[in-house]
């Protein structure tokens, strides 16, 4: 049976408010202080961190909302994305001497839309388990998230503003990026272009992918086909059949998602006897590394600084902790695309 603070108490023979001094280095006589600690090594206690922050002490915790989406085997800690994030949040915090927390937030689908469920992680704020909030990545109009920042002020939120809430944020603009993408392509002689992506990514920049399609093929005078972004979690088994059709369909060009994406797309064109970028070209998308740049041929990318979206959401919540001025409340951060020679000029 656990030892509780009261029975800490009994054994020094003091009260229960000497012994939380003791704990909280509170000011207390030397003899009592050795008395206390002495029924602390005998009873085996262990005094809870987290219990101590309900007295208003600081527990140095930090917490970091995954969202998880249902029905998805894949783990987050299989997502370059999401390592490289928690890789630039820890190596700030732990300079500060804080610890990561991390809390997954099961998102539900419906249709193409995310909600998330009655989950509700405002709770590790009332009971003082958390000093701040980091939210890894925000969807939609997250109702659970706008709650949070009109009650509490330490979060820090990965994703595109809210209009109405504001709150501390950190962006990479998707869309405006995607756009990039289309459009250079296009000033290489590409129109017959396919995006093959993960729609439940947590992520925005696969969502974006569809907005930024639409625009680009507007502008351009394009005829706007919704089937040229494919979903590849609906491909099942008969992804080599899709990419086939394409090609014989005269797509001249692919934009890939990820590096996983990207290898299984390129050991498919090689099965094709396919050559990039002599037969179809290929762009793809790097998260805050350089993980498809042993791929062969090499291929051109755009570089997601994740690993820096990590620092400094890190930064600005250990801003808003210590009380320091912050002056930008929306930090928004630049990708930078990577020539790797593995899009084909075409002639027009």
């Amino acid at each position: 049976m656990s030892k509780s603070i009261i029975d800490v108490a009994k054994a020094a023979g003091v009260s229960k408010s000497t012994v939380s001094r003791v704990l909280n280095n509170g000011s207390v006589k030397p003899e009592t202080r050795d008395k206390v600690f002495r029924a602390i090594k005998e009873l085996d206690y262990y005094p809870n961190a987290m219990a101590r922050g309900l007295k208003g002490k600081s527990n140095h915790i930090i917490g970091v909302i995954i969202p998880k989406v249902a029905g998805k085997t894949s783990s987050v800690f299989e997502s370059k994305q999401a390592l490289s994030t928690l890789n630039g949040i820890e190596e700030i915090i732990s300079k500060q001497d804080y610890s990561l927390l991390l809390i997954f937030d099961l998102l539900l689908t419906k249709g193409n839309e995310f909600k998330n469920n009655d989950h509700d992680y405002l709770k590790y704020f009332r009971e003082n388990k958390i000093d701040g909030l980091i939210i890894l990545a925000k969807r939609n109009e997250d109702n659970n998230l706008q709650n949070a920042i009109n009650e509490y002020k330490p979060i820090v939120y990965i994703g595109e503003r809210f209009k109405d809430y504001g709150g501390y944020n950190i962006y990479v603009h998707y869309k405006k990026f995607n756009k990039q993408v289309y459009n250079y392509l296009y000033d290489e002689g590409h129109t017959n272009i396919v995006s093959i992506t993960d729609r439940s990514t947590i992520w925005e920049v696969g969502v974006r992918k569809y907005d930024a399609y639409k625009e680009f093929c507007k502008e351009k005078n394009i005829i706007y086909e919704e089937e040229n972004i494919i979903d590849v979690n609906k491909l099942a088994n008969n992804i080599y059949d899709v990419i086939e059709d394409k090609l014989e369909s005269g797509c001249t060009a692919f934009y890939l998602e990820d590096s996983y994406i990207t290898i299984k797309i390129m050991n498919i064109l090689y099965e094709m006897n396919k050559k990039v970028p002599d037969d179809v070209s290929v762009i793809s998308i790097e998260h805050g590394g350089n993980d498809i740049s042993a791929i062969y041929p090499f291929i051109t990318t755009v570089n997601i600084p994740n690993y820096e979206m990590g620092k400094e959401s890190a930064k600005l919540l250990m801003d808003i902790l210590q009380n320091r001025p912050v002056n930008d409340k929306e930090i928004l951060l630049k990708p930078h695309m990577i020539e790797r020679k593995s899009v084909k000029i075409i002639e027009k």
